[in-house]
């Protein structure tokens, strides 16, 4: 986000990095034994949600300031990073 690349650019960068993330993420559940039948199942139904943001988020993408933009990412990464902290 401190590069100054332009909010398409930093978009595709993000969410490059949260699906490599997610696609680790999974992977390791699944190594560990963990990926069950309700996890998936789980996974499936918060996955209308996600559905959901994704779509406001490419509605909203172009109406919104570079400026205000910027801000949001950085709010973001700032509620991410508390997130990281508490649980450790």
């Amino acid at each position: 986000a401190a590069q100054g690349w332009s909010p398409r650019n930093t978009k595709a960068m993000l969410q490059a990095f949260f699906l490599a993330n997610y696609a680790v993420t999974i992977v390791n559940h699944w190594w560990a034994g963990l990926l069950t039948r309700e996890v998936a199942w789980l996974a499936c139904l918060y996955a209308v949600p996600s559905a959901i943001g994704v779509t406001a988020g490419i509605c909203l993408f172009d109406r919104i300031h570079q400026a205000r933009f910027r801000r949001l990412i950085f709010a973001l990464l700032f509620v991410l990073g508390l997130v990281m902290c508490v649980r450790g």
